[in-house]
């Protein structure tokens, strides 16, 4: 029940095999599950903390890019209604922000890459190099 009440809910793996209820695995929105280079579970608490690093930094580009894109709507659509601009420039202009709003979603990416290492979390791919 705390858990389906919770805003947010993550469910760590608790028993040896790494396995989850199905009530915990329906309830959450994230499951931290249990890695085999750590059985004791000591990077549990690393995990969730990455997590809402992560969560946060996704949050602030998500309310860029819905920022940006209204601006750029609202922008084109008045320069094309009052000046004498024709409509395919105002369209494009529309286009060109819809690009970068793709290109601000991608920073994504490298701010994970840079959370992974100021959080000390990293993936199995890493772990074995």
């Amino acid at each position: 029940p705390a858990l389906a009440a919770a805003t947010a809910g993550i469910s760590l793996a608790a028993q040896a095999d790494g396995a989850l209820s199905a009530t915990a695995v329906e309830g959450s929105d994230v499951l931290v599950l249990r890695q085999a280079r750590d059985p004791d579970g000591d990077e549990d608490l690393l995990r969730v903390a990455w997590i809402l690093s992560v969560s946060r930094t996704a949050r602030r580009l998500v309310a860029q890019n819905v920022f940006l894109a209204l601006g750029s709507i609202v922008g084109a659509s008045t320069l094309t209604l009052v000046s004498n601009i024709p409509l395919w420039l105002g369209v494009l202009l529309h286009e060109g922000t819809t690009v970068l709003v793709a290109l601000n979603s991608l920073r994504l990416f490298s701010k994970l890459r840079g959370l992974q290492r100021r959080t000390g979390f990293q993936t199995q791919k890493q772990h074995r190099h």
